[in-house]
């Protein structure tokens, strides 16, 4: 008979449980059994209990020791971004003026500076609207301080 069990394997550095099946924690989450046959220890790379017994029901329904690839999102990248930025603009109606210097600054100068670099394909790790302001001025204005004056 093919049984999968759920467990946790605990950071003792982190974490003051030791009991493999206590759910209140934050530690990976593990599948440990058999499928088809086959010995099963996997990291299920999830931290919510919830989830790593969804992988689990799943897994045990395939027949399929290995769990189901997760889609990712496409990348985020910083012209992605920029659009988000200056549309969401655009939606707080901000003044004409306002939305003429954002679109010198993020447009024109931003991605005229990253995509020579090749770094307007990076992915952004953070999707918030914020994190590209903070980008630009560490990346792009601290290198040309005179442009400072632009955004203040």
């Amino acid at each position: 008979m093919d049984m999968l069990t759920v467990h946790r394997r605990h950071n003792p550095a982190l974490c003051k449980s030791t009991d493999r099946y206590y759910k209140r924690c934050t530690c990976p989450t593990w599948v440990e059994g058999t499928v088809g046959g086959k010995d099963v220890r996997l990291s299920l790379k999830t931290h919510s209990w919830e989830r790593a017994v969804a992988k689990v029901r799943k897994m045990d329904a395939t027949e399929d020791p290995t769990p189901a690839p997760t889609k990712k999102d496409e990348p985020f990248t910083i012209e992605k971004a920029v659009n988000e930025y200056l549309s969401d603009a655009k939606a707080r109606e901000l003044g004409e003026a306002t939305l003429y210097k954002l679109n010198i600054i993020f447009r024109k100068q931003l991605l005229a500076w990253s995509k020579p670099k090749a770094t307007s394909s990076f992915v952004l790790a953070h999707r918030r609207l914020r994190d590209l302001v903070h980008l630009y001025v560490n990346v792009f204005l601290v290198s040309n301080s005179q442009c400072l004056a632009l955004i203040y």
